[in-house]
């Protein structure tokens, strides 16, 4: 889930949220390769499909909550990103296009301050917004997220995008951002299930070194370092340190 933008890659800092150039770029090409669903703007990210599922945190009973915001996506748009910042208390729900897609539809009319939503949108010609959740074959665990921000209606919009041409496009494109920028959109950083110093460590447990070297190599008590290890043994819902790291690699956190 990449706390870094590499090398050749411009980055746009706006309200702590990060957009990829080389993304933002491919997402433009895909909303003019989709003429009929009226696309105004785009976001790309992704989650844990046990998370998402649960809308709670991973290895953790489920929560009464909406699903969490990115901290970081793939946009074509800042204001993308400035709605999303605003706008934290919308209320999804689910249901299924007809090409067989999960959608998680958000109208931007659903929210409890949904004038301003009304307002706000009505100068992008925006009218409706809808979460595709797309399956990921190489991360069968993790899916894919578009949030599509149209200037058709709700309705309007969810039977546009039963269109079997419209699935494929999508799909192909969410095969090659991820290809590119996982990395970047990693769920586990996205979304701050682990820190950057939780990270330090299990990369150096991974490599074979002990509680107390670690501790001697990032200036900490052994007991922090063993707080770190059993916080995220907790989280992750791992049985020991091999199954913590082992979980860690699969999911592209260390390598």
């Amino acid at each position: 889930m990449n706390t870094g933008i590499g090398i050749g890659r411009v980055s746009m800092a706006l309200s702590g949220e990060v957009a990829v150039l080389e993304g933002k770029e491919r997402l433009e090409r895909l909303a003019k390769a989709l003429p009929q669903l009226g696309l105004r703007f785009i976001d790309y990210y992704l989650y844990d499909k046990e998370w998402l599922e649960v809308g709670g945190e991973l290895g953790r009973r489920p929560k009464e909550s909406c699903i969490r915001q990115p901290a970081r996506s793939i946009c074509n748009s800042d204001y993308t990103l400035r709605f999303r910042k605003r706008c934290q208390h919308l209320l999804p729900f689910t249901s299924r296009s007809e090409a067989g897609d999960r959608v998680v539809g958000c109208s931007a009319f659903q929210c409890v301050k949904r004038q301003s939503c009304t307002s706000y949108w009505g100068q992008f010609g925006v009218g409706a917004k809808v979460l595709v959740v797309m399956e990921l074959d190489v991360m069968p665990h993790w899916v894919a997220v578009f949030t599509l921000y149209s200037s058709y209606q709700q309705s309007e919009l969810q039977r546009r995008l039963g269109l079997p041409e419209v699935s494929h496009q999508l799909k192909a494109c969410s095969e090659d951002l991820f290809r590119c920028h996982a990395d970047e959109i990693n769920p586990y950083i996205n979304f701050s299930v682990i820190g950057a110093k939780s990270l330090k460590i299990i990369e150096l447990l991974s490599k074979g070194e002990t509680t107390k070297s670690i501790s001697d190599s990032l200036f900490m008590t052994e007991r922090g370092v063993m707080y770190h290890i059993d916080t995220l043994k907790d989280k992750i819902g791992a049985k020991n340190r091999v199954h913590l790291v082992s979980h860690l690699y699969r999911n592209r956190l260390i390598f």
